[in-house]
């Protein structure tokens, strides 16, 4: 499961189905810190959708939906921002660094960052309610038509035996029950 890294002629496999398509939350332009040795810096579109922040080399290619890389925002652990910069720290203990053009905008990213979070969070737990009420209906179901078929076979076995008792004797009602 690949959650960030450069784009490959097979961008579809690395990465998940929500960073590549879905309704965006909150989008725009930030400063991305590479990770590698000189740390250069590049301006990416951002894009906030499906619990990933996505980014893209330009907004025109948000449209074509060929992303350059993706963080899952389930990961994220912290989201700190301080004057124009955005720290992303993550469960593993890796962190991004971003910078907004002003440190209201970095304020705005935070918060609809972390909003998103809450919002997907909640989504989820709500599902997990669903699923699990789907689950206790399906069980008591179950529960009950094991009662109904013990009840049907008790009953018909009485049945069978005022049956048995109205045609046999007495001799031939103790041989057969």
């Amino acid at each position: 499961m690949m959650m960030q890294g450069k784009l490959r002629e097979n961008y579809k496999k690395d990465f998940p189905e929500g960073a590549l398509s879905g309704d965006d939350y909150f989008s725009g332009y930030l400063k991305k810190r590479g990770r590698d040795f000189f740390r250069t810096v590049k301006k990416r579109y951002f894009v906030i959708r499906n619990n990933f922040l996505v980014y893209f080399k330009s907004e025109a290619e948000s449209g074509k939906g060929h992303p350059v890389g993706a963080f899952s925002c389930k990961l994220l652990v912290n989201v700190i921002a301080e004057r124009k910069e955005i720290s992303l720290v993550f469960a593993s203990g890796f962190t991004q660094y971003l910078e907004a053009p002003d440190k209201s905008s970095a304020l705005k990213w935070k918060y609809h960052i972390l909003k998103h979070k809450h919002v997907q969070k909640l989504k989820q737990e709500k599902k997990r309610k669903r699923l699990k009420e789907i689950k206790r209906k399906i069980a008591g179901a179950m529960k009950s038509s094991i009662m109904l078929r013990r009840n049907l076979s008790s009953v018909r076995g009485r049945k069978e035996r005022e049956y048995v008792d109205d045609f046999l004797y007495s001799e031939e009602k103790t041989a057969v029950l």
